[in-house]
């Protein structure tokens, strides 16, 4: 088993050094996974190779044709606790659904990811992977023409990567906002873009500036501002890098029609390109330079006609694309909804259980205190009982089978009374204790003979007392109470509300044995005043706030 275990030990850190190398050498982080014996890996191993196979060949620029590993990986990552995979794996499930053309999907998995991210923001690799989610969410949107569903993705990028300081990042995301904000002819909101990229831009080569520069050229010419576009571009033009200058050269060919030698050499720039829409600037600026009676104005109506061809099949894959996306977010919120009241009504239920349970336990409460109050009543009768008995036994003759009787039952009949409450009819019982004309007991034959009580009366004289750790002389104490006073704790305890400490326990056992106040203070080592106190806090628990303990005395000796 240790062998085992070290053996598995062993593909996961070599998995994790892979998964480092994904991002500096993706290429060798293929091959290091297909070095390994997939056979001998683990569950969760086998669906971390899954999403590393993925990964790596993201990172290695190779494109994606199958959603099934990235899916599994999905599905393992989303029941356990290792939120930072789980949310890789959603970011690739975009990259995979981008490379199959189902842009809805990749932005409902970009989206997720991102949000799973934000909660990892302490780390990172996250915070770089949240903010590459949020900008490819935002150019998804954006090719998909929801321009206004684009913006705050790439703006909470650019917030995202201002953070990092990552330059080149907020130059690229900037230019997007470019390009969406002139499509919408927000030509402010363009140009105020245009020169938050410009400012980022200082790192760049010059040939990337000029490139920078020339999308100032386009807001202009989509304001209708030809010329000073114009003015713009001319110097721009030949020092845009030549990975870039078809671009630039798109908005510069429109304004040389009249056949000049300028008009020639932008259009030979733009038709090297495969840019579909550098093909049709080339059209354009091939058209006003052939006779009308040439051949090759049929060559040009036709190129035309299949350009209109061509274009009204991307708006109808655009509005298609469109009507998935918008069936998809409907879909998921009415999924949302759904799930929002299976919660509710699963709440609703917990917080039902809940409220019942607490009734029950209340309800349970109420009975186990009902019962108490009459298991005190009990006590008090049989106590009553018993002192009306002795003095009917000195007075009138009583028969003696209706004593034999009375003391067999176990619990007296209660008598009616129309008091509201058990607790009031327990305080009105218990108060007759503090009448003088109840007679105070005897301490019992048992108690005065017994062997404890005789070494508590040799401590008294020897002026000693009974020290803290002395367990056995209270266990002693306790059982010769017990055997004249059955359940003596428990009766105190019954009365007490169930509130009786440790020394107001002792205090009352030393007063079933009629031990004096003065005499208990000298046995616990205690002041008199500090034995009244727990006397008077024993009768207040008993009989209420007005206690008297006179007749905590009367109660104890009849207990």
């Amino acid at each position: 088993m240790l062998l085992f275990s070290c053996g598995c030990d062993r593909h996961h850190k070599q998995l994790e050094r892979i998964d480092t190398l994904c991002e500096s050498s993706p290429r060798q982080a293929v091959f290091a996974l297909d070095s390994i014996d997939y056979g001998n890996l683990s569950e969760k191993e086998r669906h971390y190779y899954d999403l590393l196979y993925v990964k790596s060949r993201d990172k290695a620029y190779a494109r994606h044709s199958s959603d099934s590993l990235i899916l599994d990986a999905i599905s393992y990552y989303s029941k356990t606790d290792d939120k930072k995979r789980y949310a890789q794996s959603l970011f690739y499930a975009g990259r995979v659904y981008s490379h199959l053309g189902d842009l809805p999907s990749a932005i409902e998995y970009y989206s997720k990811a991102a949000d799973e991210l934000s909660h990892l923001t302490d780390d990172e690799e996250c915070l770089k992977l949240r903010t590459e989610a949020l900008s490819i969410t935002g150019r998804l949107h954006a090719e998909l023409k929801r321009n206004q569903e684009a913006i705050p993705y790439i703006k909470k990028a650019i917030y995202d990567l201002k953070y990092q300081n990552d330059s080149t990042g907020i130059v690229y995301d900037n230019l997007q906002l470019v390009k969406i904000f002139t499509e919408e002819s927000d030509f402010e909101q363009a140009k105020h873009h245009l020169s938050e990229a410009i400012r980022y831009s200082d790192h760049i080569p010059e040939e990337g500036k000029a490139w920078i520069r020339s999308e100032k050229a386009s807001i202009l010419i989509h304001e209708g501002k030809e010329d000073s576009a114009m003015i713009v571009m001319k110097p721009l033009a030949r020092l845009v890098d030549s990975l870039y200058n078809n671009y630039a050269y798109r908005p510069t060919g429109k304004f040389f029609k009249d056949g000049s030698d300028a008009g020639y050499i932008y259009a030979k720039e733009l038709s090297f390109s495969r840019d579909f829409n550098n093909q049709l600037v080339v059209t354009e600026l091939r058209h006003p330079l052939i006779p009308k009676d040439s051949v090759h104005s049929f060559v040009m109506a036709y190129e035309s006609r299949v350009d209109e061809n061509m274009n009204r099949y991307e708006s109808e894959e655009e509005m298609m694309q469109k009507t998935k996306f918008n069936y998809d977010t409907h879909l998921k919120a009415r999924r949302k909804a759904e799930a929002e009241k299976r919660q509710l009504i699963f709440a609703a239920c917990i917080l039902l259980l809940i409220a019942c349970g607490i009734a029950v336990y209340f309800k349970i409460r109420s009975l186990k205190n009902e019962l108490r109050l009459r298991t005190a009543l009990n006590i008090i009768d049989r106590i009553g009982f018993v002192a009306e008995l002795e003095n009917a036994v000195e007075s009138v003759e009583v028969p003696l089978s209706r004593i034999e009787y009375l003391r067999s039952l176990k619990a007296l009949p209660m008598d009616h009374s129309d008091k509201p409450s058990l607790k009031e009819e327990l305080l009105d019982r218990l108060m007759a204790f503090s009448s003088e004309e109840m007679p105070k007991a005897e301490v019992e034959e048992e108690i005065l003979k017994s062997t404890v009580m005789e070494t508590l009366q040799k401590m008294l004289e020897e002026g000693k007392g009974i020290a803290q750790t002395n367990e056995d002389i209270w266990q002693d104490i306790e059982k010769t109470v017990e055997a004249v006073s059955p359940d003596f704790r428990a009766k105190l305890e019954v009365l007490a509300s169930g509130k009786v400490t440790k020394s107001e326990y002792q205090v009352a056992l030393l007063a079933k044995f009629g031990i004096t106040p003065k005499k208990i203070a000298s046995l616990l080592f205690r002041s008199k005043s500090a034995i009244t106190d727990r006397r008077s806090s024993l009768a207040k628990k008993i009989f209420g706030p007005k206690a008297d303990t006179s007749a905590l005395d009367r109660l104890i000796a009849r207990l």
